[in-house]
């Protein structure tokens, strides 16, 4: 999200309420709107993933702290955003899968390479 191509920086997608709102307003009209980069919904998300893992790595890091060792609300509050991340990445690759074929785009590649490639 800081480095790496224009549209992969958090300072390019990072979504605003107004820009979510439209997103929202134009999928319920039952329209789809192509974006280069991240739409304004796929970027939340890649927001939610990172604050899990981000989540995880602290709940795990406590889990062998002095004061959190054996505490079973920091592993039930790490056992929980564990299971919500999986959820959210399937919902992520769910639509993804969706809107690349809505598109005619191969997102799951562009997730991968950086490069979102339109077909014709």
């Amino acid at each position: 999200g800081f480095i790496g191509t224009t549209y992969a920086r958090f300072s390019n997608f990072w979504p605003t309420r107004r820009k979510l709102e439209d997103e929202v307003q134009t999928l319920l009209q039952g329209e789809i709107k192509t974006h280069i980069g991240h739409s304004p919904l796929g970027a939340l998300v890649m927001i939610i993933m990172v604050t899990c893992v981000a989540g995880l790595g602290l709940t795990g890091y406590l889990l062998e702290t002095d004061y959190f060792f054996g505490s079973d609300f920091m592993e039930e509050v790490h056992e929980l955003i564990a299971n919500f991340l999986m959820g959210v990445v399937g919902l992520h690759v769910t639509a993804a899968i969706l809107l690349g074929r809505l598109e005619n785009t191969n997102l799951i590649a562009a997730m991968v390479t950086g490069v979102k490639k339109f077909k014709p």
